[in-house]
């Protein structure tokens, strides 16, 4: 009975270890886990999120919807940083540094805020955004702004009106810019490693058939075992009260 049990034990490990999914991502905050589900959803990728307070979110696929899934994290750029505000730039009890390096790390800044900008455009799958950096804080004239932008888009509109609609937004972004300094390259969204289920999975996973028929047999079988056991101490007790039955029946003849 003991060995019964042993069996049936491990052969159930083995078969839901078999079936566990792959951790893609850990220690995310609620909105990147929010975003990263999305995505992978929306491109059929079926996951699950673990929540934790204090470790953050932990997001986890099928191992077969792993390659695809760090696919679409390395091409939608995820997971996201935090949303730049432009006043964690200059904190109130920061000391005071040169007008160059104020200049500097305002422009990384803007920088990340048009990139934010950028992704909210439908279909802009990613960008980046570079402006062009005061090498040299001596110089009195102003030096022209040049701003340059790479975005994968993946929509069917025209890439040469997505770049023009993109140049006036950056154009207009910056005081010491013109059209003409702005360049932006529009790249179609590659392909992904494989291509994705359309149609949905079949409900009769083999793996919970297997267990599901394991389980049954087993269960059929502990039956079988307590019922022929049943019978067995049934029939030695009629044997017992017969032999004492014909004892009496002895003693009284």
């Amino acid at each position: 009975m003991n060995t019964l049990k042993k069996l049936i034990l491990i052969t159930f490990v083995g078969l839901l270890a078999g079936c566990d999914n792959q951790l893609l991502l850990s220690h995310l905050s609620q909105r990147q886990s929010n975003e990263v589900l999305a995505i992978l959803q929306e491109h059929g990728v079926e996951a699950s999120r673990k929540q934790d307070n204090k470790q953050g979110d932990s997001i986890k696929v099928s191992p077969r919807d792993f390659v695809i899934a760090v696919d679409l994290l390395r091409q939608y750029n995820l997971p996201s940083k935090d949303p730049v505000e432009i006043i964690q730039a200059f904190p109130g009890d920061s000391l005071v540094a040169s007008p160059q390096a104020e200049r500097t790390r305002l422009l990384s800044l803007i920088e990340q805020r048009l990139e934010q900008s950028l992704l909210t455009i439908p279909d802009v799958v990613n960008a980046r955004v570079h402006v062009s950096y005061p090498l040299n804080g001596n110089t009195p004239t102003k030096q022209t702004q040049k701003v340059s932008s790479l975005v994968t888009y993946s929509g069917n509109e025209d890439p040469k009106l997505m770049m023009n609609k993109i140049k006036l937004f950056l154009t207009s972004s910056f005081a010491e810019t013109n059209y003409d300094n702005v360049s932006v390259v529009i790249v179609s969204r590659p392909p992904l490693q494989h291509q994705i289920r359309t149609e949905p999975e079949s409900i009769f996973n083999p793996i919970w058939v297997a267990i599901l028929t394991l389980g049954g047999a087993a269960v059929l079988g502990l039956a079988i075992f307590l019922w022929h056991r049943q019978q067995s101490l049934k029939n030695r007790d009629d044997q017992d009260k017969a032999a004492i039955e014909a004892k009496i029946d002895d003693t009284i003849a």
